[in-house]
C-alpha cells in the first residue's frame, strides 16, 4: 500500500484536474462505500462536492481502501506530460486501445481509465519514470519545550495567517486569496496552504482554433508542526514562502514571530559518518528499511576560495571505496545522499540530508521510516529522545 499523505488528494484542485466521469468510475471501484457513504457520487457535475471528497481523504476513517490509497498514489505520480507521454508508449507496445472521453484525455483523465483497465501497467510507468522526483522538507526547532499536542488554531487565528499570506503573495505578483487547512493527526498538526502563482499565458487550441488562455494557477505547500520535538517542517518552493511560514505560524499561532528561529540551530547533524563509519549506516533495528548504503558527500575546505568538495562512489558505496583507498573522512559532510532500499521495493531510493536544516526524498511517504532511522544513528541532534519517541 502506498502511504497517503499531505498535501496530495486532500486538495480540491488534484481532484478537479481529473474527468469527472473518470474520478467518480475510480471512487466506486476502489472506494465503494467509503466514500459512496459521505461523498454524492450521483451529484450533477455542477454540484459534486470536491471539498468533501478532500477532506475525507485528509482525514481517513477506519476502514480506508488500501487499493483507494495506492490508486490515487501512482495516478498523481504519472499525471503530467512525461507520465502522459511514458503511458502512451507502453500502450502502443502492448497494444492496448482505449475508448474514453474527453477524446483528448488530459494526463490525469488517461491515469484514471488507465488504472481502470490495468493497474500494473501505471504502477510500471510510475517505477520507471518518476522514481527520481525529490520531496524536500526544510525543519526548524522551536524555543519551547515540546507538549503533548497542538490544539487547532481558532478562526480568528486561520484568518489572521490568510491575511498575512495575502499580503505577502499580493506584493510578490501571486494574488491574494489564500487559504489555509488544518488537519489534526496524532503525530503532528498539518498546515495546507493554498494560493495563486503568477500569472501564466500560454497558446491553445480551441474548438479547433489556436488562441491563448491567461490564468492564475494554483500551488499547495504544507507546513507541519511535530509537538513532542517541537518542530516546524515547511515544504515549499522559495526560500520566501519557507520563511513566510515559519514567522508567520510562529506569531499567529505561537504568539512569537521568533519563536521558531533562524539562528543557525539545526536538527541534522553528518558527525555520525566521521565517529561511526559504516556502523553509521546500520538499519536493522528499524523496520521497513533493508539496507542504505553511502553514495555521495560534500565536504567544505574553507579557505579563501571556499571550497567545496564532492566525493562520490559510482558504485553506490562510498565506504566502499574509502576502506580501498586505506582512507576515513576526514571531517562532517554538509550533505551526503544515501540509497535507501525499502522493504518490498524493487530498486533504492535517494535520501538527501543537508545540515543543518533540509531533508530531501524521492517519495514524502519515505520521510517517516528514514526520520526513525536517523534519529536512531544520531544524524538528529538535542530533541533525539523526544523525536524518537514521537
Amino acid at each position: 500500500m502506498s502511504t497517503l499523505r499531505l498535501p496530495r488528494f486532500a486538495v480540491p484542485a488534484i481532484l478537479k484536474s481529473i474527468d469527472l466521469s473518470a474520478l467518480v468510475d475510480l471512487l466506486r471501484q476502489e472506494g465503494g462505500d467509503y466514500v459512496g457513504d459521505v461523498v454524492d457520487l450521483d451529484a450533477a457535475p455542477d454540484a459534486f462536492d470536491y471539498d468533501e471528497l478532500a477532506l475525507l481523504l485528509a482525514n481517513p476513517r477506519d476502514g480506508y481502501p488500501d487499493r483507494l490509497a495506492d490508486a490515487l498514489h501512482h495516478i498523481h505520480e504519472v499525471a503530467d506530460e512525461q507520465g502522459l507521454e511514458a503511458m502512451l508508449d507502453r500502450m502502443q507496445a502492448q497494444g492496448i486501445h482505449l475508448d474514453v472521453e474527453p477524446l483528448d484525455p488530459t494526463p490525469a483523465d488517461l491515469a484514471v481509465r488507465l488504472w481502470l483497465l490495468d493497474p500494473d501497467l501505471v504502477e510500471t510507468t510510475h517505477a520507471e519514470k518518476f522514481i527520481s522526483r525529490p520531496k524536500s522538507f526544510e525543519s526548524w526547532l522551536g524555543t519551547g519545550n515540546g507538549r503533548d499536542r497542538l490544539p487547532p488554531p481558532s478562526d480568528p487565528k486561520l484568518r489572521a495567517l490568510e491575511a498575512a499570506f495575502d499580503d505577502y503573495f499580493e506584493k510578490r505578483k501571486r494574488g491574494r486569496h489564500s487559504r489555509v487547512f488544518v488537519f489534526t493527526r496524532p503525530e503532528a498538526t498539518y498546515f495546507l496552504i493554498r494560493h495563486g502563482m503568477p500569472m501564466d499565458r500560454r497558446g491553445i487550441i480551441k474548438d479547433g482554433q489556436s488562441t491563448s488562455s491567461f490564468e492564475r494557477p494554483e500551488k499547495h505547500d504544507v507546513v507541519s508542526y511535530w509537538p513532542a520535538c517541537d518542530e516546524l517542517r515547511v515544504n515549499a518552493s522559495t526560500k520566501g514562502e519557507k520563511d513566510l511560514y515559519r514567522r508567520q505560524i510562529g506569531k499567529h499561532v505561537f504568539g512569537n514571530e521568533d519563536y521558531f528561529p533562524d539562528n543557525g540551530t539545526g536538527k541534522f547533524t553528518l558527525q555520525p559518518l566521521v565517529d561511526l563509519g559504516r556502523d553509521a549506516l546500520a538499519c536493522d533495528d528499524i523496520e521497513g528499511i533493508d539496507a542504505i548504503t553511502l553514495q555521495e558527500v560534500k565536504l567544505f575546505h574553507g579557505g579563501n576560495a571556499a571550497e567545496v568538495v564532492t566525493r562520490r562512489a559510482v558504485g553506490g558505496d562510498l565506504f566502499a571505496v574509502l576502506e580501498a583507498q586505506g582512507r576515513d573522512l576526514p571531517r562532517a559532510p554538509f550533505q551526503a545522499s544515501f540509497r535507501v532500499t525499502f522493504t518490498g521495493a524493487k530498486t533504492a531510493r535517494t535520501v538527501r540530508i543537508k545540515a543543518p536544516n533540509v531533508a530531501m526524498y524521492t517519495r514524502e511517504s519515505d520521510e517517516d521510516v528514514v526520520s526513525r532511522w536517523l534519529t536512531a544513528r544520531g544524524f538528529v541532534q538535542d530533541t533525539a529522545g523526544d523525536e524518537q519517541a514521537a
